[in-house]
């Protein structure tokens, strides 16, 4: 590594991210159980900024980064960077050691949940409990810095298929966050079972325009679509994002604020520097009501008069830092969830959102669900819809939002992918919103 830094100090700026990823996923469903170790990436990438360009080396080989011709390129930058000196380290602890328990324990955990999820309903046909762990581990090192991370994650989900009379519906949920085995304590399911197993009786709802309540899930699958892509500002060089046009402007209720933070605590896409060696902090992406920001990696910034954020984020060192989402979510609001409900006369409830697209150049946005909860007279009734589609502009949608909720709840299962590549883990979420919205 000393080698390494040496030749590469001659350049006007350059850095280097060692890096290695390790995990494991244990799955277990009606008949077999499986265990798939996650494939181990270890090796560093080497960034140099030449001329106009910044030049990339990765491998698992450092004798191949320190033999690379790094003398046939052009040591000035034509971009001033101002580096200043820094030390920091973060090492995220677990209070139960994933890798230092025993693999049959392990097994057995899996199993547990397993069965205590299937003895609570003689519905399920079908049942798989997955268990996945994480481990990053990260050095950078630049002319001015010396930054270090080990980031450990592990997640519990399971898939549930209902039967009766004919009928099937399925029903998921999970948890994923930073830590150990511990974070598996915090696994709840019961609710989640007992609206899968009403979903048997569900009908389509009727199409229109409604009153709509978003739970917390729901406002999260929102958040990420609406502001996710479209204020990444690699979209905006190349003219993809009708966001770059709403800079400075109004598009949402004034009760609306919406942030992506890497910087949250325990959250599973949370790190302390990103992929290009920017210390994290939040980015208000709107402003009560008011679009004031986009992400940006190292790349965007320097081309773009767009503040530099911590958003610069690989799949692993063998891949391009793109600017990338992390925890997005919307900040809470004041109103109570039971005032939300008894404010509406005749409308739905949003729940367990399966998948959303968002079209950044139209702003157009399709949000899909399992489940609506109807509303009458301000109470709910009891009665599921399902499955759930909204439609809609995000702007007519995003100022339409008339009560945001006290509580707030970020979902960690999602990953997320730049043009179907580039997997990178992601979380959203928010409070509960009021809003009307095109449901059928």
């Amino acid at each position: 590594m000393k080698t390494l830094e040496k030749r590469l100090s001659r350049f006007d700026y350059w850095y280097i991210l060692r890096e290695k990823r390790i995990g494991q996923t244990i799955i277990k469903s009606n008949d077999e159980t499986n265990i798939i170790p996650s494939k181990t990436v270890n090796g560093a990438v080497a960034s140099v900024c030449s001329g106009k360009r910044i030049v990339e080396v990765s491998s698992d080989n450092m004798e191949y980064l320190n033999n690379f011709d790094w003398e046939s390129l052009d040591n000035r930058y034509e971009y001033k960077i101002d580096e200043k000196p820094e030390e920091l380290e973060l090492v995220i602890p677990q209070t139960k050691e994933y890798f230092e328990e025993p693999i049959k324990d392990r097994v057995d955990l899996v199993d547990d949940i397993w069965q205590k999820i299937k003895k609570c309903s003689k519905k399920i046909i079908f049942l798989k409990v997955i268990i996945t762990h994480n481990r990053l581990s990260q050095q950078f090192i630049s002319g001015k810095r010396r930054f270090a991370q080990m980031i450990p994650r592990t997640g519990v989900m399971f898939s549930a298929i209902f039967y009766d009379k004919g009928k099937q519906k399925m029903i998921f949920g999970g948890t994923e966050q930073q830590g150990g085995l511990e974070v598996i304590d915090k696994f709840e399911y019961d609710q989640r079972i007992a609206d899968g197993e009403r979903l048997l009786d569900a009908e389509r709802v009727n199409p229109g325009s409604y009153d709509a309540i978003f739970s917390p899930e729901f406002s999260g699958i929102f958040a990420h679509e609406a502001f996710g892509h479209g204020t990444e500002a690699d979209l905006f060089e190349k003219d993809r994002s009708m966001a770059v046009k709403y800079l400075g402007r109004k598009v949402a209720s004034s009760l609306v604020s919406l942030y992506d933070s890497p910087s949250l605590d325990g959250q599973a896409a949370s790190y302390l520097f990103d992929d290009e060696g920017m210390v994290s902090s939040p980015t208000k992406i709107i402003d009560k009501g008011i679009l004031v920001g986009a992400l940006t990696n190292f790349d965007g910034w320097i081309h773009n008069d767009i503040k530099r954020t911590a958003n610069g984020r690989r799949e692993n060192i063998f891949h391009k830092a793109y600017a990338r989402m992390t925890n997005t979510y919307f900040e809470k609001g004041e109103s109570k969830p039971v005032d939300m409900i008894s404010s509406i006369d005749n409308g739905l409830m949003l729940c367990y959102p399966t998948n959303g697209m968002e079209d950044p150049k139209g702003w157009g946005i399709q949000l899909e669900g399992l489940a609506a909860k109807e509303i009458k007279s301000g109470k709910l009734t009891g009665k599921l819809f399902s499955p759930v589609i909204v439609t809609g502009f995000v702007p007519d949608l995003l100022k339409s939002i008339s009560m945001v909720s006290d509580k707030m709840q970020i979902d960690g299962l999602g990953y997320c992918g730049k043009g179907n590549k580039e997997i990178v883990k992601v979380t959203d979420g928010g409070p509960y919103l009021k809003l009307k919205a095109i449901v059928a």
